[in-house]
């Protein structure tokens, strides 16, 4: 397992545009052709508590959530997929409509992941989101 510095952007169309962008350290490990980044969430996230698993292969993006929160959301382009967000006070039911997934490996082992999709959940209206997830090499520990 190698150590990974993994940065997390996401924006929305929700209430104009939204962006928010969160660093977390974890590990990367590759097994029988798929590749796995795995890190704790933070507080800052709202998911204090839960595990986060990214696996993915060359066309497939799917995103695991267990502990406080418990979800899973797999992106393929033209997917679209029902899901429940699960947290200790309710349970929100959730549809993912995948537009494009794009994967990128980068030089030094690094990894870019991009999706576009629609996500609608309860009666509120549907949104567009994007997500960019860059995968590399948690160098804090060199001198």
């Amino acid at each position: 397992m190698q150590a990974v510095k993994i940065t997390v952007c996401s924006s929305s169309d929700v209430a104009g545009e939204e962006k928010l962008e969160v660093v977390s350290f974890g590990t990367l490990h590759e097994k029988n052709g798929s590749w796995y980044a795995r890190y704790q969430e933070s507080e800052l996230t709202g998911l204090a508590g839960t595990m986060t698993t990214i696996k993915w292969d060359r066309e497939r993006i799917i995103v695991l959530r267990s502990g406080g929160v418990e979800h899973r959301q797999e992106f393929f382009p033209g997917l679209s997929q029902a899901s429940l967000y699960k947290t200790p006070e309710l349970t929100i039911p959730l549809q993912t409509r995948t537009r494009t997934v794009t994967i990128t490996a980068l030089p030094a082992g690094a990894w870019q992941l991009d999706i576009d999709y629609e996500l609608l959940y309860g009666a509120a209206e549907s949104n567009q989101r994007q997500l960019r997830i860059r995968i590399e090499e948690d160098k804090r520990r060199e001198h």
